[in-house]
């Protein structure tokens, strides 16, 4: 048999030395029985196969790089097919302690592009019992199409029924560049969790974190002041580097399979390698509060003025930082906290399943029918989502309490007034830029309520726009984007800005940095991670074709940017805050909207694209408004009592209706966006609403600097994105010569959106 290689295994012919290997896994009564076949009971046994493979020449022994050890075998036998053509059947083993690491499903790759491409075959075939759950995920992974289920006698006597698969040449085409263009690539961070630069990587972290602890163990005077803080500096810096590596390389993986149970061991074990600095981090914090002469030490050293404003928000957070032992009994705690009930949310939101027109949607997938053409399906697709819920919301409700109740009581004892003061501090941002945001954002209420009240009349509804229809599309437009079609979008639009962004994003569509479809285990919505150690980023989108996932993608992309425009800053300096972050994602969703109007070729056109438009903005500021007065009245209520989930389903709509008024129908509104929405679920991020409101509003000032200026701004822009990670909200806002404290600024910004409301509703009288 021709020998074939992965990044991780050989598969190649069966030797006589490989039979020690083969008796390990095939004496294990979870091997040979799901596979149809009784556990070996001794050596011999595992030679007399081993010597049939060498005959047969169909299966090969896959060989584990890493360990030169075999740990399984897959075959390619040959199938008469009941029309008389020749097809070849797939099947395989694994040893059990190898398994839940992507193995068998690499390894299967392989075969099928032999299979395919080298043996030009034009069907496999490939069958699992129905209790082989891990092989039905390998199956589904690959592509293959349900042809059936039977009855089977096995070689080890008994009866069981099988599900069977059938995988075509040109559905294989289309699978494989299914997966090299509508997956993310993750190969520049790891090939897997047994790539020896990952298990380095682990090991560095340990010997990273004795160099700290040691470091901090120093820090007991101020001898050597400057050389000490230099050095705590760089090796923050080099733990810094490695964790991000190995953090974003399994949350990347959870993200798309909550059900990957290995991943879950190493974000476990991710989490706890961090509290090991805790107390070491807590002790420099301390020392660096009581640092004397520090202005003086940083204006002498190239490498503190470049650390110049971390140290001093460290002097800040000083000021709500207990005690060493204590902050490493909290981070302790959280790990079986706040970080377990935020990924139950996570598991249970997305392994949920709908049943919806005789087939098995994962929730994702559902919520995407909002955006259907067919008003049935979208009101249906609303029933079922809401009646789903119903099997998971104890357990999420569990889940925010309990978050809730963790952050109300660290932002006590770190001396905050309340959970919203101490989310303001982690934002650098002012109450007076919230308090204008949110109060000029209610006085524009009302025009967004005569939007939803317009949609709802157009599209039959007497009594306000009922929740089902937020997203529905109008005017005469149904065109549905391609993925390469919304790529070329993008990219002829991002140009017309400048040739940094469009050769970003030409590189994330190019060399994988974009997982696009929705599926079963992957997370719902979409999100941006910038990498720094790398320098890239990748993408979440669960894409479905309409325009609005066309604009999604920018919104992504616009983080993407942000990334690339800090990536050329100290690690320590790359961390900007929550409503900064949706600065540069916002701008690019801007560029990408006025270009589709300005394209639409008659008034439907027009009006179905401003539509889309104005659907975001109305999430962005009236939904997100609703989202804050929830998140408040939860924390409040939180210090005192216990929610069930029909208490916060009654929140939820009350605070729909405190922002969205007579504009929806108040009788089918949304109970449940408590329970769907990711961001209430972080003990370390709470009121992660408001940013956006602000990222949109300052994305719009922003934007109508560039209308002034498309010369020179783009490059003014790109500074201002670069200190994000190194200044406050109003100081970022003051290099482009805005100020966020002020109601009027933020007066300009919704006028541009009434401007597009307005014409809107004269579009459609």
């Amino acid at each position: 048999m021709k020998t074939l290689q992965t990044p991780r295994l050989i598969l190649r012919d069966w030797q006589e030395a490989d039979i020690p290997d083969m008796f390990a896994y095939a004496r294990l009564d979870s091997v040979g029985p799901m596979a149809g076949w009784t556990p070996h009971a001794n050596l011999d046994e595992s030679a007399k196969i081993v010597r049939m493979f060498q005959k047969d020449q169909d299966v090969w022994a896959l060989e584990l790089k890493s360990e030169r050890k075999v740990i399984g075998s897959i075959g390619l036998h040959a199938f008469q097919g009941l029309s008389g053509t020749p097809e070849r059947e797939l099947g395989y083993v694994l040893s059990p302690e190898y398994q839940h690491r992507g193995l068998m499903t690499e390894a299967c790759s392989e075969v099928l592009r032999h299979a395919f491409e080298d043996l030009g075959l034009q069907s496999v075939r490939v069958s699992h019992f129905l209790r082989n759950d891990p092989s039905r995920r390998v199956i589904r992974r690959l592509g293959f199409t349900p042809i059936g289920r039977q009855e089977v006698k096995t070689s080890a006597g008994f009866t069981e029924m099988a599900d069977y698969y059938r995988l075509t040449a040109p559905e294989y085409g289309a699978w494989k560049e299914k997966k090299t263009m509508y997956e993310w690539n993750l190969n520049p961070l790891y090939q897997g969790y047994d790539d020896p630069h990952f298990l380095a990587d682990v090991r560095d972290i340990d010997i990273q974190i004795t160099q700290i602890n040691a470091l901090a163990g120093e820090l007991k005077d101020y001898v050597d002041k400057k050389d000490r803080l230099e050095r705590y500096l760089r090796q923050e810096i080099d733990f810094a580097t490695v964790l991000t590596r190995l953090f974003c390389y399994a949350a990347l993986r959870e993200a798309t399979d909550a059900t990957d149970v290995q991943t879950t061991k190493w974000m476990n074990l991710l989490s706890v390698k961090t509290t090991e600095v805790t107390k070491s981090d807590t002790l420099f914090t301390q020392w660096l509060a009581a640092y004397p002469g520090l202005d003086e030490d940083i204006a002498s050293s190239p490498f503190l003025r470049e650390h110049e404003y971390h140290l001093h928000e460290i002097v800040e957070q000083a000021k709500h930082t207990l005690d060493d032992k204590t902050e490493w009994l909290i981070a302790k705690l959280r790990q079986t906290g706040s970080e377990e009930w935020e990924r139950l949310q996570q598991l249970l939101t997305s392994t949920l399943t709908i049943d919806f027109d005789g087939k098995k949607l994962p929730l994702s997938q559902v919520r995407n029918l909002a955006y259907e053409a067919d008003a049935d399906v979208r009101r249906r697709a609303y029933l079922a989502e809401l009646a789903s819920y119903k099997n998971i919301e104890k357990s999420v409700c569990f889940a925010l309490n309990n978050i809730k109740g963790e952050v109300n009581t660290l932002s006590a004892l770190r001396g905050f007034p309340s959970a919203l003061d101490e989310a303001l501090f982690k934002s650098r941002m002012k109450r007076e830029t919230l308090q204008a945001l949110i109060d000029v954002a209610t006085e524009y209420l009302p025009i967004f309520r005569r939007y939803l009240r317009r949609k709802g009349e157009m599209l039959g509804h007497a009594n306000g726009l009922p929740f089902y229809d937020l997203f529905a599309p109008m005017g005469k437009t149904s065109r549905l984007f391609s993925i390469p079609e919304a790529a070329d979008y993008v990219l002829k639009n991002f140009r017309t800005f400048g040739e940094r962004l469009y050769e970003m994003a030409k590189r994330a569509f190019s060399e994988g940095w974009i997982d696009f479809l929705p599926k079963e285990g992957k997370v719902g919505g979409a999100f941006c991670e910038n990498i720094h150690p790398i320098g890239q980023s990748r993408v979440l989108t669960n894409f479905t074709g309409v325009f609005g996932d066309l604009i999604t993608l920018a919104h992504e992309l616009g983080h993407a940017y942000h990334g690339e425009c800090i990536f050329g800053e100290s690690i320590l300096n790359g961390s900007y805050t929550m409503p900064v972050a949706e600065t540069a994602s916002t701008f690019c969703e801007t560029i990408v909207n006025k270009a589709a109007l300005r394209d639409a070729a008659d008034d439907q056109e027009r009006i179905a694209l401003l539509e889309s438009s104005i659907q975001d903005y109305t999430q962005v500021i009236v939904d997100i408004l609703s989202r804050f007065h929830f998140e408040q009245a939860v924390f409040e209520g939180r210090k005192e009592t216990v929610f069930d989930e029909n208490e916060l389903k009654e929140m939820m709509l009350d605070a729909q209706k405190k922002t969205y008024g007579d504009g929806l129908d108040p009788e089918v509104l949304h109970p449940y966006m408590w329970l769907c929405k990711g961001h209430y679920y972080s003990g370390s991020l709470s009121f992660y609403n408001f940013p956006y409101a602000f990222g949109l509003l300052f994305a719009k000032g922003l934007y109508a600097q560039y209308l002034k200026d498309k010369d020179g701004f783009p490059a003014r822009y790109d500074r201002l994105l670069a200190a994000t990670g190194k200044s406050s909200v109003e100081d970022t806002a003051r290099m482009a010569g805005i100020d966020v404290t002020d109601r009027s600024f933020w007066v300009g910004s919704l006028e541009l959106i009434k401007q597009d409301i307005d014409w809107f509703l004269e579009l459609t009288k």
